[in-house]
């Protein structure tokens, strides 16, 4: 397992690790797949208001505690129904609605984490006179 955000420690945080060996111990990838498709769904909610190269990236890990948190119920809602998608935990699916719904939340601005903004490029506003004196043309 070689993850590229998250650590085992995290993913170990919200799933047992019977539940990750169960359910990647025959394709060592599944899970590296399974948290890089998560994080490039995240990214798409996040990308309109957020810097999600910054927010992504391996500098200032441990302050990203709330994207942490998403990443991992994400992916271990997906962790857990790759072994077993009729028996999910409710627990699982509860945590894996709530992040959805966060998502959406800070993706239309109800929720404001602190996370790096995209910056955001002024246009020149253009100032004029659009009077017409000579009045019959």
């Amino acid at each position: 397992m070689a993850l590229s955000f998250l650590t085992e420690d995290d993913l170990k945080t919200q799933l047992f690790e019977t539940y990750i060996d169960d359910s990647v111990q025959e394709d060592l990838e599944a899970l590296d797949n399974i948290e890089l498709q998560q994080i490039a769904f995240m990214k798409s909610k996040l990308r309109s208001r957020y810097d999600t190269v910054v927010t992504f990236s391996a500098a200032n890990y441990e302050d990203k505690p709330i994207i942490k948190q998403v990443l991992t119920s994400l992916v271990n809602y997906f962790v857990v129904k790759r072994n077993a998608p009729r028996k999910i935990p409710t627990d699982f699916k509860d945590n894996y609605t709530w992040a959805k719904k966060w998502l959406d939340d800070v993706r239309d601005g109800i929720e404001s984490p602190e996370l790096p903004t995209n910056e955001v490029v002024r246009k020149a506003v253009l100032w004029g006179n659009s009077k017409n004196e000579d009045l019959y043309l």
